[in-house]
């Protein structure tokens, strides 16, 4: 047995690792195997909302649909045990006020 991601696995169980970029169009997640391989990918694209001339905005309630969307779309089947990590990226630094 080993351990990963603070439990333990029997040898020989497949690693999988996250990815997920959100970015401006839209979130892509991506899980690559150990051999890094791409098991599944999925895109959920982004409306930008624009009030007025020179504004956009997005809602952080839509980032977060679109990213649950991305990561249970066309995931190649990969059991949730089986990710082992998980990286993502953000376009620009972000505050999100939450509770007001």
């Amino acid at each position: 047995m080993i351990r990963l991601g603070g439990k333990w696995r029997e040898s020989g169980v497949k690693m999988s690792f996250l990815g997920i970029d959100l970015g401006t169009s839209g979130v892509k997640a991506i899980i690559i195997g150990e051999n890094g391989g791409v098991l599944g990918s999925a895109v959920e694209a982004l409306e930008l909302i624009t009030p007025q001339p020179l504004f956009a905005e997005q809602s952080p309630g839509a980032w977060w649909e679109a990213v649950a969307r991305s990561v249970t779309g066309d995931n190649g089947n990969v059991p949730i045990e089986n990710i082992v990590a998980m990286a993502e990226t953000i376009r620009k630094e972000r505050t999100i006020p939450l509770g007001l």
